[in-house]
């Protein structure tokens, strides 16, 4: 199901459960409540939003010494695309391991690890 309100100052889509905000193309689109802002836009970090956990790519040495302690093969980790938008925002290449730290209620950090693949 599809709708479309039109006005002079905005295009509003709904399509299965997504809505579109396009307001003259200076309004960064809304998608299930996830501001996606415009590639020039210097003044949204996909980073910085409360709900994504920190993101750092390891060095080749950590990288290394992770994938051997964890069986060896980094096709194992879940995997990330590279053109994820935390990805992009990190600047990962395919190859990289990408360490994740999430916070949790209780007070303690969890870390997970994430391969950066093509697409």
């Amino acid at each position: 199901m599809s709708k479309n309100f039109n006005s002079k100052e905005n295009h509003i889509s709904v399509e299965k459960g997504f809505v579109v905000l396009n307001p003259l193309s200076m309004i960064p689109s809304v998608v299930r409540g996830i501001i996606l802002a415009n590639k020039d836009d210097k003044g949204f970090s996909i980073l910085k939003h409360r709900l994504v956990p920190k993101h750092e790519i390891l060095s080749e040495a950590e990288k290394i010494n992770v994938i051997e302690r964890n069986g060896g093969d980094p096709y194992m980790f879940p995997l990330i695309w590279v053109s994820d938008p935390v990805a992009k925002a990190i600047e990962a290449s395919v190859g990289d391991l990408i360490k994740v730290t999430r916070d949790s209620p209780t007070g303690h950090k969890t870390i997970y690890y994430r391969f950066v693949v093509e697409e």
